[in-house]
């Protein structure tokens, strides 16, 4: 069950362009910019905001074909306890590491969306915009997945890059 393709994690503050660079990395062949993957369980599946196509979560022909597995039959608690692991999982290096480790059911609800994520869209490099410090090192776990992480220093004045 190995993910063969790349991520790229942007992390960057509020009003820092991280959506903008994912909008620009999404728009180059083979490329798929996902938003801000984070707010999938609750703002998308849960509360059914808008897409950034214009359309309901729920309606949008991507995002349901991603979530397929999740809409039907999942109840209100188990996607908000997803939700709950995703933001533990995504504040640090180590709290990702410890969600791996104690919570297998969320590394395969994690897995399988990130699965999902390439069999949709048919990309090779999946971009997250959710401003992920732990999201880098959980990926990076997943067999045949390579990772990179751009971070906005404000202090630099720059953007820099992880592999």
């Amino acid at each position: 069950m190995a993910v063969r393709g790349k991520a790229i994690f942007i992390a960057g503050c509020w009003r820092s362009g991280s959506t903008l660079l994912g909008d620009v990395l999404g728009s180059l062949q083979g490329f798929a910019h996902v938003g801000e993957l984070h707010h999938v369980w609750s703002r998308g599946l849960t509360l059914n905001w808008l897409c950034g196509c214009g359309e309901p979560f729920r309606e949008c022909r991507f995002w349901s074909g991603v979530m397929a597995p999740w809409a039907n039959g999942t109840s209100a608690a188990t996607l908000e306890r997803i939700r709950r692991e995703m933001l533990e999982e995504m504040t640090s290096v180590e709290a990702a590491a410890a969600v791996c480790s104690n919570r297998p059911k969320y590394l395969v609800e994690c897995w399988g969306l990130i699965r999902r994520l390439f069999d949709v869209s048919a990309a090779e490099v999946i971009v997250d915009s959710s401003s992920p410090s732990g999201r880098r090192a959980f990926c990076s776990r997943l067999e045949g997945l390579s990772c990179m992480s751009c971070t906005w220093s404000g202090t630099r004045g720059r953007w820099s890059t992880h592999w």
